[in-house]
């Protein structure tokens, strides 16, 4: 609207006779800056929401950066082609109160019980480290229903580039 009123304002005023040009310019400039922070807002909403990952819906084999913020810890997911920080091994929920107490065990102990073989595998290389998050307000002392989320980072602090160990492939293995 700022712009279109702007715009006349400057028609008006193009023969020197009226006064006011400098708020006509002013209108013009300051709608063309709210149009863009206004599509600016709009993309960055829809780009977070596609990408930022809370805790509780990490899943394995997602490929993200952290996101350590006072809400808590979430993950912006990214391309596995793409440099990136971490890959999530295992994710969940604590069923019960049993298998939230199996939280003192070592991260990579309780993440290898439930990562995939090929997870495995890449954490016996040593090329990686294990790193398990919960997502409960006492992290040491989670309660049945909290989210949890094993992911590996490379040892030497290096970015990941590609999956780690994909799982081989099935197909044509009936034979």
């Amino acid at each position: 609207m700022g712009v279109v009123l702007g715009i006349i304002g400057l028609r008006r005023t193009a023969d020197g006779v009226k006064k006011g040009r400098w708020a006509a310019v002013l209108a013009v400039v300051g709608g063309v800056l709210a149009t863009l922070a206004l599509v600016g807002g709009v993309f960055g909403v829809h780009y977070l929401r596609d990408h930022l990952r809370a805790l509780d819906r990490a899943e394995a084999g997602m490929c993200a950066d952290l996101d350590e913020s006072e809400d808590g810890i979430g993950f912006i997911a990214r391309s596995c082609s793409e440099p990136h920080t971490l890959e999530v091994v295992a994710a969940g929920d604590f069923g019960d109160r049993e298998e939230a107490l199996q939280l003192n065990s070592p991260p990579a102990k309780f993440c290898a019980r439930l990562a995939a073989e090929h997870y495995r595998q890449a954490a016996s290389s040593g090329d990686y480290l294990v790193t398990l998050v919960v997502g409960s307000p006492l992290p040491t002392d989670p309660e049945p229903g909290d989210s949890y989320a094993c992911y590996f980072t490379r040892a030497d602090g290096a970015d990941l580039t590609e999956p780690i160990l994909a799982p081989p492939d099935r197909t044509g293995d009936n034979a």
